[in-house]
């Protein structure tokens, strides 16, 4: 999980600078995937070793996928053009897609590992 959780991390952190810069620096909340994916690659030296960390990892995204899920219900505005905001419509649904990958990989990976692995 330790390249999963670090890629995430890093993906997170590259999603939300380039929000935040391709829309001219006018909103910090175009950092919030940044500010999900320091925590999460900060975690992803231990989450293999410390299966507690990997709960917290869990957890993490659980909270960003809350976060940024109402962006895929906005996908259809962004189609015909009636989005308020398309950059944030855009950056949520690309966070939230990331997550959902992220967790089932997460379960995936603890299912093949067994009980003790999650434990």
């Amino acid at each position: 999980m330790k390249s999963a959780t670090l890629s995430l991390g890093i993906a997170l952190i590259v999603l939300g600078i380039a929000g935040y810069a391709l829309t001219g620096a006018v909103s910090v909340t175009a950092l919030i995937p940044a500010f999900f994916g320091i925590p999460l690659a900060l975690l992803a030296r231990g989450v293999d070793t410390k299966p507690a960390l990997a709960i917290v990892a869990l957890v993490l995204v659980l909270a960003g996928l809350g976060g940024s899920a109402p962006g895929l219900a906005k996908i259809g505005s962004l189609v015909d053009g009636t989005a308020a905001n398309p950059a944030a419509v855009i950056s949520q649904s690309i966070m939230a897609v990331l997550s959902l990958v992220y967790i089932v990989t997460w379960f995936r990976r603890r299912g093949k590992n067994g009980a003790a692995a999650a434990a």
